[in-house]
């Protein structure tokens, strides 16, 4: 039993006025408060008076935790990795944007010749730059591509070695046509004689994988094999698709139905998603500052005087 208890047992032993018990009362309820808010010895013969404060609380204890030592590693990198991943796409876009605006600048210029020899290699250079190309269609070495959906019907993509004079033979990709006239015999009015005049755009090859499948018992290829095709019919492996202008646009559904090929409008088709990859970057970055601020503040050592004062004040 406390010493208060003692001395208020004590007291009820003794016959005393109404006053002075009704003053002694008090008096020990408002020590036993003090007591029971204090760690401080009080009273008489050593005893001490604890109160219910767990001392222990107020001391943060380091985390020397694996887990814990990684999840904190791994906010410290994430934004500087994702603020240099930001910045990277940043200039990622502004050479995409640059790479457009001169693509659709090529696209507003005139024809220009084909060179006699084309090197595949430097190809690239004449990214939506339009060519014009003269020769003769080699028809017996034409080539189909399929199958190929187009608005829902099965058809296949024609192409046909142009043979130039006095320079080397290049891959025209025509145009699509339908299942219905995949054989020569049914559209005669493709097969173009004499010499004839290309509009064309110099096009980047797919690119054969592990699952791309091989040319067929028939002859047609599943895959766009440019350096195949370009061996079979000895040209250059180079592609080439036929273009129309804007303005002939409704023209080739019509012809398509007589199973000509037709080429297609030309348009910068360069896919654009650098903005996109910004915001993820830069959110990544924001969101894990967030985060190792929010941790480090549940970390930061607290003073224990400060707890103990905070504790009084809830209980009194």
């Amino acid at each position: 039993m406390s010493l208060c208890g003692k001395l208020f047992t004590a007291s009820r032993s003794f016959r005393i006025s109404p006053g002075i018990g009704a003053r002694s009362y008090l008096t020990l309820s408002r020590l036993n408060s003090v007591a029971k808010q204090t760690s401080v010895p009080f009273g008489a013969r050593g005893v001490v008076l604890k109160s219910n404060w767990d001392e222990s609380k107020s001391r943060t204890k380091p985390k020397s935790n694996v887990k814990n030592k990684l999840i904190l590693g791994l906010l410290i990198l994430m934004p500087i990795v994702s603020f240099g991943l930001g910045t990277w796409q940043v200039r990622r876009l502004q050479w995409k944007v640059g790479l457009i605006q001169r693509a659709e600048g090529n696209l507003r210029k005139e024809p220009v010749e084909l060179p006699v020899i084309l090197d595949a290699e430097t190809s690239n250079e004449w990214d939506y730059v339009r060519i014009k190309v003269n020769g003769i269609f080699d028809h017996s070495k034409e080539s189909l591509i399929g199958p190929r959906m187009n608005h829902g019907r099965r058809g296949y993509l024609v192409v046909t070695p142009l043979v130039r004079p006095n320079a080397s033979t290049v891959l025209i990709v025509r145009g699509w046509i339908d299942d219905a006239h995949k054989l020569q015999s049914t559209r005669p009015e493709s097969l173009l004689r004499g010499q004839q005049q290309v509009e064309c755009l110099i096009r980047e090859k797919p690119q054969k994988n592990s699952f791309t499948p091989e040319r067929n018992q028939n002859g047609d290829y599943h895959f766009m094999d440019i350096d195949q095709i370009a061996k079979e019919t000895q040209s250059e492996a180079v592609m080439l698709e036929a273009v129309i202008s804007p303005e002939d646009a409704e023209m080739p559904e019509r012809l398509r139905k007589r199973g000509i090929p037709v080429g297609v409008v030309p348009n910068v088709n360069y896919r654009n998603a650098h903005f996109q990859y910004i915001l993820t970057w830069y959110g990544i970055c924001l969101f894990s500052v967030v985060m190792l601020l929010t941790m480090y503040k549940q970390r930061r050592p607290v003073d224990p005087l400060q707890q103990k004062l905070k504790h009084a004040r809830k209980w009194q």
